[in-house]
């Protein structure tokens, strides 16, 4: 669609067999994107590129000055995307004029004379390179008038590169004659050339001499590679078969040294777990010895910690039970008595029963059991309160007799039950006593 659009608007556009591409700019408030057309002869790329061909480089990329120059202005790009901007490279021999809005190339013009060519300082004019510098304000005023006729377009600052000796003499001549800003491409900005070993003139030559080669070096990719498609195309399949075999090789080896480390794993992990079974099989009945006599010191450890307990905690246990004993009424009997060993302290369950006439007498004999134990100085009050059950023979009498706790005794869950006529109140007790 780019080649149709310009050769039906442009007579000389170029024929024949070509490089081409385009370049896509910014997208506007209005939806549209302007959109730059490149095209070179395939055979004047292959002419101007066949010198490197035969001194023995591979050109993988071919660019315009043009293209370059748009490199340099996407790194310094100004805050206004739709400036004009104009960059200047002088060398010795060519000079290259673009005129780009964002990355797009407007105009672009390469002059065939330098700063040591000898047409280059007009005969009116003094010694360079003040004379230079008027002929190239000179050069650069007829584009800025063409592009402002043909384009209505405006340039708001130039740029200055190139391996002219002194870049920065041309700042004043062009800022003076133009009426534009003039920056020049010899020293980027933060750069410190306090502690250069050479002079920091030479240095900043030698940086405004390779800024476009800096400009597409470091830049991320070129927008259209120039390079013939047929080159580009044998080049590719060149390229191509060489990474295949390479892959292919590196597989072949890969698989190779795979195979080998994986045999070398697996006869050093089989020889590994035969070891290991042998010496199993070696140490399983000392294994077992050393258990049966751990088993048996543990044991015997626990028999010597019990008869010590009992040595130590004996007498005060024996105590214990004599205040239970003596402290029984007549109407109270214990059924069941239980002693646990604890970390600081024994925890002791009594289980028994009181009779009585009724529900009422038999938690009253209870009570005074209980307040006879909570007295006791070896005893004190319960652990948890006690868990009782009334069992009585009339159930009408006793629902509608009140059971009330003795004094300074845990409140008591009552539960009735006439399932079993009896009169009695069984209980179940638990105290901490210190060790």
């Amino acid at each position: 669609m780019a080649r149709r659009e310009v050769r039906a608007a442009s007579r000389n556009a170029p024929s024949g067999r070509l490089a081409d591409g385009i370049v896509a700019g910014d997208m506007h408030g209005d939806g549209r994107r302007e959109v730059g057309y490149v095209a070179v002869p395939s055979e004047e790329v292959i002419a101007r590129l066949q010198p490197l061909v035969d001194a023995g480089f591979e050109i993988e990329t071919a660019v315009t000055p043009a293209l370059a120059h748009a490199a340099v202005v996407r790194q310094r790009r100004a805050s206004v995307p739709d400036a004009i901007t104009a960059v200047l490279s002088i060398n010795e021999w060519a000079t290259a004029l673009t005129f780009l809005r964002g990355s797009l190339v407007l105009f672009a013009r390469e002059l065939p004379w330098g700063s040591a060519s000898p047409q280059a300082e007009p005969a009116d004019s003094g010694p360079l390179p003040g004379g230079f510098a008027a002929r190239v304000a000179s050069e650069l005023r007829r584009s800025l008038v063409y592009l402002k006729q043909s384009q209505k377009a405006d340039v708001t600052r130039v740029l200055v590169c190139g391996d002219v000796p002194d870049v920065r003499a041309f700042t004043g001549p062009l800022m003076q004659d133009l009426d534009v800003e003039v920056e020049t491409l010899d020293l980027p900005e933060g750069l410190d050339l306090s502690r250069l070993q050479e002079s920091a003139d030479r240095f900043r030559s030698r940086l405004g001499a390779w800024r476009t080669a800096l400009a597409l070096a470091t830049d991320q990719a070129p927008p259209v590679n120039l390079m013939p498609h047929d080159i580009r195309t044998r080049r590719s399949a060149t390229r191509l078969t060489r990474r295949l075999g390479a892959a292919v090789a590196a597989g072949v080896l890969a698989v190779a040294a795979g195979w080998g480390l994986m045999s070398y794993l697996s006869a050093n992990a089989t020889a590994g777990q035969q070891r290991l079974q042998r010496l199993v099989r070696a140490l399983e009945p000392e294994l077992q010895r050393q258990g049966e006599e751990r088993r048996n010191a543990a044991l015997a450890a626990a028999r010597q910690a019990a008869l010590r307990a009992f040595a130590s905690q004996g007498p005060r246990l024996a105590r214990v039970l004599e205040a239970f004993s003596r402290e029984v009424p007549v109407d109270t009997a214990l059924t069941a008595f239980t002693v646990e060993p604890g970390v600081g302290s024994w925890r002791i369950t009594a289980e028994g029963q009181a009779e009585g006439p009724n529900a009422a007498a038999a938690q009253a004999s209870f009570n005074r059991f209980l307040k006879a134990l909570a007295s006791s100085p070896l005893l004190g009050n319960p652990a948890t309160p006690p868990s009782l059950s009334v069992h009585t023979k009339d159930a009408a009498a006793s629902a509608g007799q009140r059971v009330t706790p003795a004094a300074r005794v845990p409140d008591v869950t009552l539960e009735q039950s006439t399932r079993h006529p009896a009169s009695v109140l069984e209980f179940t007790i638990q105290y901490e006593v210190p060790k």
